[in-house]
């Protein structure tokens, strides 16, 4: 958490910073990361690309460190009057690290989460951009971890 909170952001922006890390997810995992980017013009503050790439960051720190996945993804997407980054995997879920969660509730359903250090920032994260976390099992198996937040600059979509 301290290497990833002292990183600096992209200079050329937070899509060139997600395909960086989409590019060196699997040599330095072993995960197979397929990353998606819906979005055309991503219309969002400088701000808002640092707290969104330190949140899709330690997510996808999370699946490598946590979740035994072999295979995890990560979209970008526009969805009605916000964005929404999702994280998802294909290992273990709620065992282990996210205990508390169950296959269907997120994290407000959830307190416990809340003393997890690592969602903790993520959510404090979130919240400096009018954003929004959410964590939960999928059905099928796996985690998802979903950021929604609102264009920068009062701009709409």
């Amino acid at each position: 958490l301290l290497t990833q909170f002292r990183s600096r952001m992209d200079p050329m922006g937070l899509e060139h910073a997600l395909r960086a890390l989409d590019r060196n997810f699997k040599e330095r995992t072993g995960i197979a990361l397929e990353y998606r980017n819906k979005v055309t013009d991503l219309r969002l503050t400088p701000e808002q690309e640092t707290q969104i790439f330190h949140i899709l960051q330690e997510a996808l720190a999370n699946v490598a460190r946590h979740s035994g996945a072999t295979r995890a993804s990560l979209t970008l997407e526009a969805n009605g009057d916000h964005y929404v980054a999702t994280v998802e995997d294909n290992g273990k879920g709620g065992q282990g690290f996210f205990a508390i969660a169950n296959r269907v509730g997120g994290f407000e359903e959830h307190p416990g989460l809340k003393a997890h250090f690592g969602i903790t920032i993520m959510r404090e994260r979130a919240k400096k951009i009018g954003g929004r976390l959410e964590v939960a099992n999928l059905p099928e198996g796996g985690f998802r971890v979903r950021l929604s937040f609102p264009p920068g600059g009062g701009v709409p979509l």
